[in-house]
């Protein structure tokens, strides 16, 4: 539905966010108040933050405008610093099922949804009788951390399944 889409679009923005020193020698100070106070200038109300066992800080923002801004710190307490996402917590995984889409590449696949938030699609593979086969499923990773509930594929609109992984094998 639109508003299930708005509401998509509306969460779709790096929210998990790492402020690190911008050099090695450097590290963030440890006063809980005055990090605080020199994150509000740029986010007055982060959702939280938490310190890293590196040092850094992990900073999840509400909006989008509050990640935007995020990103233009330079320093806490005089000491420079970098903001950079979160490498895995701004993303998610789920999967689609067609037999529609057996004669579509991954790459063609991939251009077609890309301005949905997605950004990498695998085909999962199986195995029949000792040969390997392509399923109809498919393995979506989204560049933010909510799904959308269903995907667009040309004139197929497909319903997006939690993706869970296979256990590990010894």
């Amino acid at each position: 539905t639109s508003s299930d889409d708005e509401d998509f679009a509306a969460s779709s923005f790096t929210r998990f966010l790492v402020i690190e020193p911008a050099k090695a020698e450097y590290t963030i100070p440890t006063h809980p108040i005055a990090i605080s106070k020199s994150i509000a200038i740029f986010v007055s109300k982060p959702k939280e933050v938490k310190r890293m066992r590196s040092g850094a800080l992990l900073v999840e923002v509400q909006t989008k405008k509050e990640s935007e801004n995020l990103c233009k710190m330079e320093k806490i307490l005089d000491i420079p610093v970098k903001v950079s996402p979160y490498r895995t917590l701004n993303q998610s995984k789920s999967i689609i099922r067609s037999s529609d889409l057996d004669e579509v590449s991954e790459e063609d696949l991939l251009s077609e949804i890309k301005d949905q938030g997605v950004m990498a699609v695998k085909r999962i593979p199986f195995t029949k009788n000792g040969m390997k086969l392509l399923s109809h499923t498919w393995e979506i990773t989204f560049a933010c951390p909510k799904v959308p509930n269903k995907l667009k594929v040309g004139f197929l609109a497909l319903s997006v399944a939690p993706y869970i992984p296979n256990p590990m094998r010894c």
